[in-house]
C-alpha cells in the first residue's frame, strides 16, 4: 500500500508542472504601475523568469499557437477567445519557442504603454512605455 501511494505521489509531482497553466498575475500589476508612474523600464524587469520572446495578442485578433511548444489547453482557449474579446490583451512568454508563462492585461493599460494593437512580438530588452 505504501508503495502504491509513493507511485501516485511521484506521478502527481511529475505531471504537476505540465498540467499547470502558469498564469502570471504579477505582470498586469507591474504594467499598471509603470503606466501610472510614467517611468521607463525594459520588459525583462516584469518577470523573474527567463524568456526571449513576448507575443502580445490584442483584442479581436486570431493567433496560431501551434509553433510554440507546450502551450496548455487553457491558454490556447484564452488566445482563441481573443477573436471575440475587446477588454484585454493576452501576453505569451516563450523561451526557444517553448511556452513559459502567460498573462492577461486590460486594454487601457496596454494603450498607455504604447504597445501596438494587433499581434506583436517583443524581446526582453524592449523599453516601455514605447514612445
Amino acid at each position: 500500500m505504501r508503495r502504491i501511494l509513493l507511485y501516485i505521489f511521484s506521478f502527481i509531482v511529475a505531471i504537476g508542472p505540465v498540467g499547470c497553466s502558469r498564469y502570471d498575475k504579477h505582470v498586469e500589476k507591474a504594467l499598471a504601475e509603470i503606466a501610472k508612474s510614467k517611468d521607463t523600464t525594459s520588459l525583462s524587469e516584469l518577470t523573474s523568469y527567463e524568456w526571449d520572446k513576448l507575443y502580445v495578442i490584442g483584442p479581436y485578433q486570431s493567433f496560431d499557437c501551434s509553433a510554440i511548444k507546450g502551450v496548455p489547453k487553457k491558454v490556447k482557449g484564452s488566445v482563441k477567445y481573443q477573436e471575440l474579446n475587446e477588454s484585454s490583451f493576452v501576453l505569451l512568454f516563450t523561451l526557444n519557442q517553448k511556452f513559459v508563462s502567460y498573462s492577461e492585461v486590460r486594454s487601457n493599460i496596454i494603450d498607455e504603454l504604447g504597445i501596438k494593437d494587433g499581434v506583436s512580438v517583443y524581446i526582453p530588452e524592449t523599453v516601455i512605455p514605447i514612445r
